[in-house]
Order: structure tokens, then C-alpha cells, then sequence
């Protein structure tokens, strides 16, 4: 347990209450109390289980942070919001505090934090210490809460936007409502991976945000009045594209790029004809080496205010072409999902005391479904209880049809069919994402591919599931939190499941997959966006960004 305050009489109460009350109610817990409120503690007043290391340096505090189980905060008195609970935040570490200790945090229904009254708080301890799940919700939270509002980028952007906006108001004898409007060309509402991040993406925007959709025409979803339909793919006329721009009045164009929605030839026009409206252009490239960058577009995009990509190597990769001044990494977010323990979810769908293995994305043959089918097959001869969910939905077009079309002709001659259940039939994001928490451990045992990120594997990780990948570059930012196959062989890949399977080696691996799940939260990554966005619309210069 660690409690850390400063030179401050509440503090030194504090500090007190655990040496004479907690303390000896819990002698089997080691207590650590850092900071100047150790100095009014009389010689002898503490006992032997408790640690006071007086006034130390950040890293100090940092290391004793992070060694700890619990976080505590027992004050009964004091005023303003205590800083310590926003440390305990950062570093991730499960907090127990008294009402006291929570004042000025509010967080609605959704509270980061365990909160007890004195007289209950040695039992609360107790309670928390007994269950590890628990404290790590907390701790997720809490590191959630940490970034999402008090993060010193976000402080940082909040108030100069605040400022800028006073300097604006007074130049024109007031402060002035947002006049931003931002467009975003994508996909919309149809089954599409881009379609489903911009839907994602522009969710996280601040309410009330001024964004118009311009939809790709012929797979759109239903209209709304602030979607325009006015692209196709492979089409080279954008003349209704760009008559929307010049009618809606922009500030700033985000173009979700895929290397299939246009030629080049056609791209490099709408970057010009974009700038040539003087709107701000940004593009999000999900397949950033699959572009065939000729002199014409090379030069359209050097010229363009910001390239988001969403790893490290497409950055090198666009650099090695000469485009490095706006590019920027900024990885794809990850949804939330309501908490739901593995063995409810499993019992609801009739798998109740089994193993469930899953997979989740749409059906294309370089997901490899087949191979973890054959890896399958090898688990199972030794695992009499382990079952395969595949949550494939088939992709409209050839080869995914005839992909379903082997894979089903593998499933049925399988000699454990009867346990492998699957559904190639595309459901709504939050039916896949309860589907996904009755599994086990996750696994997308991809090929090769030039796409940058994989949409799929953050419900995954969205989840709270543990997570196997094959070494494909799209897993690239996953290494060192999904555990990585080492083949795709079907021996190999079974004996990774099997690791995985039970023990400490899944606990760990789900601890991994929570931390990366709160740290990119797509609330985070919308905020980073939209900020940056605006910021490049008010002729700001380039600012680094990072997630």
C-alpha cells in the first residue's frame, strides 16, 4: 500500500491513521508513505510493517508507485482537489480514497476509484487485495480518467485554445462561438474497415462538432443531412466532390485514403483542388506502402498540412520518398465495451465450462481462417474442451466468396466440426464485441499485407481478451503486448494457443492487453485529431502530436 502527501496537517492525519489504525489491522500488508508529511511521525510511531521514506524525488515516488498493489488515500479532512490521486491515476495504480480524498473528482457513474469510509477501510483493503480483476479495472479506469482529462498535452491544448479564442474575441469587440467546419471523405455506413474507423473517429469528436461526410456514392448507408454523396470509387470525375467543397465553406478537408479508392492521377487533383480553395488538407493513409506515389502526387502530398499513418514504419517508409515534414503516427483507437466476465458471456451462448478460441474480422484469404482451422484440429486432439468461434463476415467481393466457400468445405470435413462454430454473416460491432468476451484468447494469424493497421484486432483488444498475432507487419505497434506466433505452422500456432490457454501466462497477457486498450482509447485519439485539426485551420505551424 502506498500513501503519499506533503507537509500538510490533513497529510500528517493521514499518515497517522495508517500507523496507529490500518497498520495493525492488517499486519500481513506492507504500508509505504513518501512525501514531508512523514516528519511530524514521532520516533517509534511507526510499526514494523510500515515504510517511511520522508520527502523524495519524482523517481522515487514513481518506483514506489509502481511496486504497488493499492494506492491509498484515507484523509479525513482538507479543501481543493488532492494532486496525489491524479499521480496515482498516471501510474496506473487501483486507488482506494475516502470521499475526502475524492473531492473535485466527479466522474458521474463511472468511478475510477474505490471509495470507503474510515471505519470500513482496513476491510475494504482486504477486499480489494482478494480480487486481482478487480483491482485492475480500477487501475484501467483510473489510467483512462488520467489521460482523457488531466493529461498535461490535453490541459495544455484545451488552454490555448481558450486563450486564442479570447485573442480572436478580442479583436472582433467578442468571443466568438466555433465557426470550424470540417469535411471527412470516407466510406460511410457500409462493410468497411475505413468506414467503421471514420464512424469511430468523428463519434470521439467534441459534441456539437461542424463535420460534413462526403460518401462514397454507390455503397453509402442511409443519408443524413450532413453526408454528402458525391465520390465513387475508381471514379476520375470529382467535379461534385469538389462543388461541395466550394458550397460547404470548409476549413479543413480529412481524406481517409485507401490506395483503391482513387488513381493517382485523380488523388493529386483533389489535393490541388482542395488547396486551391485554401482548405486545409489531411490525410489518414491505412495503407501507406500499398500507394504508388508518382512525381505528381509525391509532390501533391509533401505540399499537404498533415499524413496521419498509423506505424512507425509507414513514417520511415514516406520519408525514404521524401514526405516527412507532415507526417505524423497516430494509431487507430480502441471502442469500449461493457465489462463481462469470460465465463458469463460463455454460458450465454451455450459454451458454458469450455475453451473458447475466437477470431473476428472480415473474410479475406489473407487472414489466414484456414490455417487456424488446421491449428485447430492439432489443439484438439489434446484439448477434449476447447471450441473454435470464427466471426468472419464475408467482404463483398470474388475472393472472399470463394474463401467462405473453402473454408466451409474445410469446416465440414473436419473431423471436429461439431466444434468449431462459424458465422460468416457480417453483426453490428456490439454483438461481435459480447461474442468476442466469450473467448478465451483471440487470434489473427494474418499473412503479409500492405494495410497499416487491422480494425478487427482492436475489438479485440477491446475485449479485454488476450490476443495472439502472427508477425505480419500490420500487428507491428502489437509487439510486446499480443503474444506473437512464431509460425503459422499449424503445430506451432496450436502450441502458442495452448500456452495461452490457462495460467499466468494469460493472466499477464490480458493485464497487457488493458493497459494498451486505455492508452488508446479512441476518445484520446479524437481529441488528439480534432485539436490538431483545428489547429491547422487557424495557420498554426506544425505541431508534433502524439498518442
Amino acid at each position: 500500500m502506498v500513501f503519499v502527501g506533503s507537509d500538510y496537517p490533513p497529510n500528517l492525519e493521514a499518515a497517522r491513521y495508517i500507523c496507529g489504525t490500518l497498520a495493525p489491522a492488517l499486519t500481513d500488508v506492507r504500508f509505504v508513505i513518501a512525501g514531508g508529511c512523514t516528519n511530524g511521525l514521532a520516533p517509534g510511531e511507526t510499526p514494523a510493517n510500515v515504510t517511511a521514506l520522508g520527502a523524495v524525488d519524482s523517481e522515487t515516488r514513481n518506483l514506489a508507485l509502481a511496486a504497488a498493489d493499492l494506492a491509498i488515500n484515507p484523509m479525513s479532512r482538507g479543501s481543493g482537489t488532492n494532486i496525489k490521486m491524479l499521480d496515482f491515476f498516471a501510474a496506473g495504480v487501483p486507488v482506494l480514497t475516502t470521499a475526502v480524498g475524492a473531492r473535485g473528482l466527479d466522474h458521474g457513474t463511472d468511478v475510477p476509484y474505490a471509495v470507503a469510509d474510515r471505519d470500513a477501510f482496513a476491510a475494504e483493503i482486504r477486499s480489494l487485495l482478494r480480487s486481482s480483476s478487480r483491482r485492475e479495472r480500477l487501475a484501467v479506469s483510473a489510467r483512462r480518467l488520467a489521460e482523457a482529462r488531466f493529461d498535461w498535452r490535453e490541459i495544455g491544448r484545451s488552454a490555448g485554445q481558450v486563450l486564442r479564442s479570447v485573442s480572436r474575441g478580442a479583436e472582433t469587440g467578442g468571443i466568438r462561438g466555433s465557426s470550424f467546419r470540417l469535411a471527412v471523405l470516407s466510406t460511410w455506413k457500409t462493410r468497411c474497415g475505413i468506414a467503421d474507423y471514420t464512424e469511430s473517429l468523428t463519434g470521439a469528436f467534441p459534441s456539437g462538432a461542424d463535420v460534413r461526410i462526403y460518401a462514397e456514392a454507390r455503397s453509402c448507408g442511409a443519408v443524413e443531412s450532413s453526408v454528402r454523396k458525391n465520390w465513387e470509387i475508381g471514379l476520375q470525375d470529382l467535379s461534385s466532390l469538389e462543388a461541395d467543397l466550394e458550397k460547404d465553406s470548409v476549413h479543413a478537408l480529412l481524406i481517409q485514403h485507401n490506395p483503391a479508392f482513387f488513381q493517382e492521377g485523380a488523388f493529386a487533383r483533389l489535393l490541388r483542388a482542395a488547396r486551391e480553395r485554401d482548405v486545409s488538407v489531411a490525410v489518414t493513409m491505412h495503407a501507406t506502402q500499398g500507394i504508388r506515389l508518382d512525381t505528381d502526387l509525391g509532390s501533391e502530398l509533401a505540399r499537404v498540412r498533415r499524413i496521419y499513418v498509423h506505424r512507425e514504419s509507414d513514417a520511415d517508409w514516406l520519408a525514404a520518398h521524401s514526405i516527412e515534414d507532415p507526417v505524423r503516427v497516430i494509431p487507430q483507437g480502441i471502442p469500449r465495451l461493457p465489462e463481462r466476465s469470460t465465463d458469463w458471456a460463455k454460458s450465454k451462448i451455450g459454451l458454458g465450462g469450455k475453451l473458447v478460441i475466437g477470431h473476428f474480422g472480415f473474410l479475406r484469404p489473407h487472414k489466414g481462417v484456414l490455417e487456424l482451422i488446421e491449428a485447430f484440429e492439432v489443439l484438439a486432439r489434446t484439448t477434449p474442451s476447447a471450441h473454435l468461434l470464427l466471426l468472419c463476415a464475408e467482404y463483398p467481393s470474388p475472393d472472399s466468396r470463394e474463401y467462405r466457400r473453402l473454408c466451409e468445405k474445410k469446416i465440414a470435413d473436419s473431423p471436429v466440426s461439431a466444434r468449431i462454430h462459424a458465422s460468416f454473416d457480417h453483426h453490428s460491432l456490439e454483438a461481435s464485441g459480447f461474442l468476442l468476451q466469450a473467448c478465451d484468447l483471440l487470434i489473427f494469424p494474418y499473412h503479409a499485407s500492405k494495410e497499416s493497421a487491422s480494425a478487427a484486432v482492436r475489438l479485440a483488444i477491446a475485449s479485454m481478451r488476450p490476443v495472439v498475432v502472427s508477425d505480419s507487419g500490420i500487428f507491428e505497434e502489437l509487439h510486446g503486448v499480443a503474444e506473437v506466433a512464431p509460425s503459422l505452422e499449424p503445430e506451432a500456432l496450436a502450441a502458442t494457443i495452448s500456452s495461452l490457454a490457462s495460467g499466468p501466462l494469460r493472466a499477464a497477457a490480458e493485464r497487457r492487453t488493458r493497459r494498451f486498450a486505455a492508452k488508446r482509447d479512441w476518445a484520446r485519439i479524437g481529441s488528439l485529431v480534432w485539436g490538431d485539426l483545428r489547429s491547422l485551420s487557424r495557420g498554426t505551424p506544425h505541431e508534433g502530436i502524439h498518442p
